[in-house]
């Protein structure tokens, strides 16, 4: 995958919201750590966690376009298994690190 510049690009906030109960989801926890691991390595990911309620979850990603994003969700375990839905919130930062 080629990383595009920060510069003037916008990143994304990719929330998961589960689709079954918890309990349901941990088999593919590790699988999932899998997947997170593979795109911080690569450079798209800058942060991920469980949301407060517990019932899904939120990652960064930045250095994409919005069709990779949308082709790299579809590559979570997750995903794949319809055990969680997907919001894509695209910004564009003005303040802190990743700003212009």
């Amino acid at each position: 995958m080629t990383l595009v510049s920060n510069e003037g690009i916008k990143m994304f906030v990719i929330s998961l919201t589960y689709l079954v109960e918890r309990e349901q989801v941990l088999p593919f926890l590790e699988e999932h750590y899998q997947y997170l691991d593979n795109h911080y390595e690569q450079g798209v990911f800058i942060a991920s966690g469980p949301n407060e309620s517990k019932n899904g979850g939120v990652i960064i990603a930045h250095k994409v376009t919005r069709e990779q994003v949308e082709d790299i969700i579809q590559q979570d375990p997750f995903i794949k298994n319809n055990l969680a839905s997907i919001e894509i919130i695209a910004f564009e930062p003005t303040k802190g690190k990743y700003a212009k």
